[in-house]
């Protein structure tokens, strides 16, 4: 009997006895699940959270979330493309002896990390750590931790050297990173302090050292401005970074009456970033740090 098939028995009674296995956390010292010695039939869920760290650390991935506006990861042609969600049956049918899976809402379909715990050996991976600590927890649970020290020494090099070379500008501009959602038509703002949106953007905007909104400029979550708003939290950046939340819509802001009065907007500093860059690892923070980069130097 496969250890995929040992587990889905095992899990199906649990479920039948009412059972609910914990949800293990990836902070630092957290315990690593038990699993099987050198897993060679991976299977990552998310295209952000489980995928990119999974490649970083050059895992081989039998099957994986995908989307085709990531181009700058480099998703081999050999991994089967799980387009999400992913029916647990259709996951299970790869015969994983490891699966990574983002545990946030872990019985929701997109992440059904309840129901795949249950079935074969799960690292769960979330969306509120930085990219570092899910990445440091894989490569712990893994035995692969020099990989993992070897990806985040490249960032902070990166990061490093981007300091030194617009140390003038970021002690004396003002860096907005938002996104934008046209469904709602409502910005996400990164405004230190605030305790939601932990993305790649955000997070380099504070490794950067970047000045950016004043705290506490931003009421209720600290994060939401809505469309009316947002000329009077932004009123005093000089550039803006920007995407969107997943949905598109940034060109209707072409014709937006109010982010056209922005300083920045008028000023022609504005960066645009395209595809899915919100969340991922290190290939994603790479994209982001040119993109960042090309901001930083029209300033």
């Amino acid at each position: 009997m496969s250890l995929t098939r040992r587990f889905f028995l095992r899990g199906a009674a649990a479920v039948a006895a009412g059972a609910a296995l914990p949800v293990p956390s990836v902070r630092a010292g957290a315990a690593c699940p038990s699993l099987p010695a050198s897993p060679r039939r991976i299977v990552a869920i998310d295209y952000r959270t489980d995928v990119e760290p999974a490649l970083v650390l050059g895992l081989p991935l039998v099957a994986g979330g995908y989307a085709d506006d990531r181009p700058w990861v480099p998703f081999p042609d050999t991994t089967a493309r799980l387009a999400l969600p992913a029916a647990v049956e259709h996951i299970l049918g790869f015969d994983p002896d490891l699966i990574i899976c983002c545990a946030d809402s872990p019985e929701r379909d997109w992440w059904p990390y309840a129901q795949l715990s249950r079935a074969a050996p799960t690292l769960p991976t979330s969306f509120k750590s930085p990219w570092q600590a899910d990445l440091r927890f894989l490569a712990r649970c893994l035995g692969l931790e020099e990989r993992a020290e070897a990806a985040v020494a490249d960032y902070e090099a990166m990061i490093a050297g981007m300091r030194r070379r617009h140390e003038r500008v970021l002690a004396t501009r003002r860096i907005a990173s938002v996104l934008y959602s046209a469904r709602t038509k409502t910005y996400y703002v990164h405004a230190p302090g605030a305790s939601e949106w932990l993305g790649i953007k955000r997070a380099m905007l504070d490794d950067l050292g970047a000045r950016t909104v004043e705290p506490g400029s931003i009421e209720g979550d600290g994060v939401t401005v809505s469309s009316e708003n947002i000329l009077e939290v932004l009123r005093g950046i000089d550039a803006i970074v920007i995407g969107d939340v997943g949905s598109g819509g940034l060109a209707d802001l072409d014709t937006d009456p109010i982010w056209r009065r922005l300083p920045a907007v008028e000023a022609g500093k504005v960066r645009a970033i395209p595809g899915n860059s919100n969340y991922g690892s290190l290939f994603t923070a790479r994209f982001v740090a040119g993109e960042m980069d090309a901001l930083l130097s029209s300033l």
